[in-house]
């Protein structure tokens, strides 16, 4: 879910809004309540374990090492910020209007 939010969360700024702050409050409405259900599954999980298994727990418990990582730049925006957008639209339109054209 992070990864798909992550994915498209720049998009918020054309929107006005903070991408970072939109991350953080989307990702932690998401994720209310899951400390909670992750100790439960987590003393679940320990209590099905035997002592054989406790030689090699992650793969006893099915779980891999992750094949990537990936990071989130906060000061990554694609757009710019809104200022910055309008400068551009305003120097682009001065171009155009003050060029010289041949003619």
């Amino acid at each position: 879910m992070l990864a798909e939010l992550r994915d498209s969360i720049h998009l918020r700024a054309l929107a006005g809004q903070n991408p970072v702050d939109e991350f953080h409050l989307t990702a932690l409405r998401e994720f209310d309540g899951f400390f909670g259900r992750v100790d439960d599954d987590v003393a679940g999980a320990l209590a099905e374990l035997s002592p054989s298994q406790l030689d090699d727990p992650l793969a006893a418990l099915g779980l891999h090492r992750p094949s990537a990582t990936w990071t989130y730049m906060i000061r990554d925006d694609p757009f710019g910020d809104p200022a910055g957008r309008a400068a551009e639209g305003l120097k682009r339109l001065a171009r155009e209007r003050f060029s010289t054209r041949p003619g």
